[in-house]
């Protein structure tokens, strides 16, 4: 007489449990296989031209964005950061090792 132990809810722990494991690890590429994400039967139309160009305003949307963005970045919060690790690094220094 052998004795299967039970796992949650009652059900039997068997060793070929694991196997649903192991057939994940080749889902994916049995997934791909028979369903491809664009089948040749759809209608998706192929790009018939490259993309235009980018607008020249953008750009400078984009840059008059980007330079306060780094002023405030580098410039202001940087060192505040390193002023509150400095604070921290002091009173860890001064409070003695007992408290480390």
């Amino acid at each position: 007489m052998t004795r299967e132990s039970s796992g949650r809810a009652g059900r039997r722990v068997l060793a070929s449990s694991v196997a649903p494991i192991g057939l994940l690890l080749v889902l994916p590429a049995s997934l791909a296989r028979t369903h491809p994400s664009h089948p040749d039967n759809e209608d998706h139309p192929e790009p018939t031209s490259p993309k235009p160009p980018v607008p020249w305003w953008r750009w400078v949307l984009w840059l008059a964005v980007l330079a306060p963005a780094l002023v405030v970045f580098y410039v202001l919060l940087t060192p505040v950061w390193i002023g509150i690790r400095a604070t921290r690094w002091l009173a860890t220094r001064r409070s003695g090792p007992a408290s480390r």
